[in-house]
C-alpha cells in the first residue's frame, strides 16, 4: 500500500518549525568575554562610567550591582529599591551612582553601594538621562512629568509634555532634551529655557529607547513597531526609517564612540545584540543572543567595552576593538 501524502496542515506546521529552529541557530557571532549568570532575578538596565572600565546594572526586583569591565568581577551588589530600576547614572569622578525606580524614589550611592541620599521623585521613575558629571540628571515619570536634578539630588526644575502620558525614554545632548511618551509621541526641548517642546513625531507604537549621536546632530529611537529604528535630524525634524536585521522589538540603543556603529539589543521574538550601521541599519557585527528577551545595552566612551542585560538575569561583557567595526558583514 503506497504511503499517504502528508496533510497540508502538517506540512505547513513542519515548515514553520524548520523556520523557527533555523532562527534559533547561533550565527558566527562575537562571544562575550564574560557571562555572569543570575546577576539579577531579571535584568532591567545597564550604564557605564565615562572614565574607567566600570559599569552598573539593575534588575526588576530593585537590585543594583557594580562591575569591573576588564575582569568581569562584581564589585558590589545590594538591594536599592522596592520596584524596578528604570534609571541609572554612573560617575567614578563623582564617586557616585544615581538610581531611579518605579517605587517613586531617587537614590545616590557611593561606589561601595552605601546610601548617600534618597529622595521622593514625585512619581514613579520611568526613564533617566544625565550628563557625564551628573550636574544635570533628567528623570521621566509615569504621569508625564520631567524633572531636573543635580548629583546631590536637589530638584532644579520641572517640565511637562503637552499630553499626560507615561515617559518611556529620554536622551540628552547639549541643550537638547528628547522625551518619548506612551502615546507614541516624540518631543524635543531645544534649550534650558524652552518650556514648550516641539513634537518631532507621532508614531503608531511608542519609543522604548532614545540616543543621540556624539555631536547631537542625529537622534535615534527604537520602538514597539518591530525590526526598525528611526533617525531624526533634531534641527529640521526630518525622520528616516531604517530596516535592521533584528527580528523583534528593539529594546535599547547605545551610540558607539567610533561613530561607525549603533549598538542595539532586542526582545520579544529576538534577543540579539548587534552593531548596526547608523546610516542604513545594516549589520556591522553580531554579538550573539541572550537566552531570553534583551533589556539594555551600553558601550564605554573609549569604545573598549560593551555590556548588556536581559530577562535571562545575566550580565554579559564584551571586549571590543576601540576603532570600531570597519566592514559590514554579509
Amino acid at each position: 500500500m503506497p504511503d499517504r501524502p502528508m496533510p497540508l496542515f502538517s506540512r505547513l506546521l513542519l515548515l514553520l518549525m524548520i523556520i523557527l529552529l533555523s532562527a534559533c541557530v547561533e550565527t558566527d557571532s562575537v562571544k562575550p568575554a564574560f557571562v555572569i549568570e543570575n546577576a539579577h532575578s531579571s535584568g532591567s538596565l545597564v550604564a557605564v562610567d565615562a572614565q574607567r572600565p566600570l559599569a552598573a546594572s539593575a534588575g526588576l526586583e530593585g537590585t543594583l550591582s557594580l562591575w569591573d569591565l576588564e575582569t568581569g568581577r562584581q564589585l558590589a551588589a545590594w538591594k536599592g529599591h522596592q520596584g524596578t530600576v528604570n534609571g541609572l547614572a554612573l560617575s567614578s569622578r563623582q564617586a557616585r551612582l544615581v538610581s531611579g525606580s518605579w517605587d517613586g524614589t531617587l537614590a545616590a550611592w557611593n561606589l561601595q553601594g552605601k546610601l548617600i541620599r534618597r529622595v521622593s521623585a514625585g512619581a514613579p521613575v520611568t526613564a533617566m538621562a544625565s550628563t557625564e558629571d551628573l550636574t544635570r540628571i533628567w528623570t521621566g515619570h509615569a504621569d508625564g512629568t520631567l524633572r531636573l536634578w543635580n548629583g546631590e539630588l536637589a530638584l532644579l526644575g520641572e517640565r511637562r509634555v503637552p499630553v499626560k502620558k507615561r515617559i518611556t525614554a529620554l536622551a540628552l545632548a547639549g541643550e537638547y532634551l528628547a522625551a518619548a511618551d506612551s502615546g507614541g509621541n516624540l518631543w524635543l526641548f531645544d534649550g534650558p529655557g524652552e518650556q514648550e517642546p516641539r513634537r518631532l513625531a507621532s508614531l503608531p507604537a511608542y519609543l522604548r529607547t532614545l540616543v543621540f549621536n556624539s555631536d547631537g546632530s542625529e537622534l535615534f529611537g527604537g520602538s514597539c513597531s518591530w525590526f526598525q529604528i528611526y533617525r531624526w535630524n533634531p534641527r529640521s525634524g526630518e525622520m528616516t526609517r531604517l530596516d535592521t536585521p533584528h527580528r523583534g522589538i528593539i529594546a535599547s540603543l547605545a551610540w558607539s564612540p567610533s561613530g561607525h556603529e549603533l549598538m542595539s539589543i532586542s526582545r520579544q521574538t529576538d534577543s540579539s545584540v548587534l552593531a548596526l550601521d547608523p546610516g542604513s541599519g545594516a549589520l556591522r557585527e553580531d554579538y550573539g543572543k541572550h537566552d531570553l528577551c534583551g533589556a539594555s545595552v551600553a558601550v564605554t566612551a573609549d569604545g573598549r567595552y560593551l555590556i548588556t542585560t536581559s530577562d535571562d538575569a545575566s550580565v554579559r561583557i564584551w571586549h571590543l576593538d576601540p576603532n570600531g567595526v570597519r566592514e559590514i558583514r554579509p
